[in-house]
């Protein structure tokens, strides 16, 4: 690398893959062959690209590796003026000098409009992030926050995992079931050191203890899911055997409750019963009861007429013949009569015997059939629950 003169702060630098002698020439080459007419140049309209009086000095640095491309991209002005202009590929790298960037940290005025839309969206962006934070800070406040359920982790220490599965290879010990599953992975890993390291023997245990666990694991998952069948159903069995009980004891009180009424019909049954006997014993018993039975017969009253006439013609022999056959008549009358009463009192009472008799077993009839109802109900509501 050559140096052209001084460099400053405030110079730019080109890199460039020419040496020096021939990036003259063709920088001498390029400016003939692009000077443009006076008239048709359009050139001295564009304004200039700096106000700023200052010169800049450019320091050119050759980069050969460059030139080693063996195709070089055309560049867009051979597309202008055709093959005659020999354009080399140059790698131009701008670098801003520290005093530049203070000058336009200085002069905020100096931006481009890309550091102006970045600043105002970074601000807005500020402006958005406090809004949001804001409205999440008061949405957080609103709403409860809810518990996070703890997470059940089980920690496994290595060091035993390892002694399990020492122990599961030398003594055939099976480990615990609830490290089996890590066991199983030490044990995988183990085989590949193992099968790296040329130790078939140890593979080959690693390997039957994997078998082990896995068969082992398998038998457990059998004998767990029939121990949790077997719970199951007994489960099943004993919510069964309680269901039936409480059927049971269900039906049991319905029943009883029936019972209980059917003991205080026969009760209210048995003092209607025992009033209408003492009602008729009442009855018989006055004296009122005899009169439809103790009336006299034509023939007595005759008898009695002829007695009082012999009586008052002072025919007194004749009027106790009279006397007496009348008497004899009324006895007769009398025991007909007596018979008579006691054969309707007894057909009253048979009557009312009767009646009871009925009742009685009408009652339990009903009752016999309102217990069998109940006993089927009870049967069928158990037998629905089998």
């Amino acid at each position: 690398m050559e140096e052209k003169g001084e460099v400053s702060e405030n110079d730019d630098i080109i890199f460039t893959n020419e040496p020096d002698d021939e990036l003259a020439k063709l920088t001498k080459n390029l400016s003939e062959q692009l000077q443009p007419s006076s008239e048709n140049s359009q050139m001295n309209n564009l304004p200039p690209i700096s106000n700023s009086p200052k010169k800049s000095k450019t320091l050119a640095i050759s980069l050969p590796e460059l030139s080693e491309s063996s195709s070089p991209p055309r560049s867009p002005l051979s597309y202008v003026f055709g093959n005659s202009v020999n354009i080399q590929p140059l790698l131009i790298t701008s670098v801003k000098s520290p005093l530049a960037e203070k000058s336009d940290t200085d002069n905020p005025g100096n931006f481009s409009d890309s550091n102006d839309r970045n600043f105002n969206d970074n601000k807005n962006n500020h402006y958005n992030n406090k809004a949001n934070s804001k409205n999440s800070r008061n949405k957080s406040r609103s709403q409860p926050v809810r518990p996070v359920p703890p997470i059940d982790t089980h920690f496994v220490d290595q060091e035993e995992i390892k002694f399990a599965l020492d122990r599961l290879i030398k003594k055939g010990i099976i480990p615990e079931y609830q490290i089996r599953n890590d066991v199983i992975s030490l044990a995988r890993r183990d085989t590949v050191i193992a099968m790296l390291n040329e130790d078939y023997d140890r593979a080959d245990a690693l390997e039957n203890a994997i078998a082990i666990l896995a068969q082992s694991i398998k038998a457990d998952s059998s004998l767990m899911e029939d121990k949790t069948s077997t719970e199951t159903i007994k489960n099943r069995l004993d919510l069964a055997k309680a269901s039936q009980k409480q059927i049971e004891a269900h039906w049991n009180e319905i029943i009883e409750q029936q019972k209980e009424i059917e003991r205080l019909r026969r009760e209210t049954l048995q003092q209607s019963q025992e009033s209408d006997i003492r009602s008729f014993k009442e009855k018989w018993e006055q004296p009122e009861a005899m009169i439809p039975f103790t009336k006299p017969s034509v023939e007595l009253l005759q008898i009695r007429q002829q007695q009082k006439a012999y009586a008052i013609a002072h025919k007194f022999i004749d009027a106790k013949a009279m006397k007496i056959k009348a008497d004899k008549l009324q006895k007769i009358e009398t025991e007909i009569a007596r018979k008579r009463a006691a054969q309707v009192m007894k057909a009253e009472y048979e009557q009312i015997l009767e009646k009871h008799r009925k009742e009685v077993e009408a009652g339990e009839m009903n009752w016999a059939r309102k217990l069998e109802t109940l006993e089927m109900e009870k049967q069928a509501a158990l037998k629905v629950n089998d």
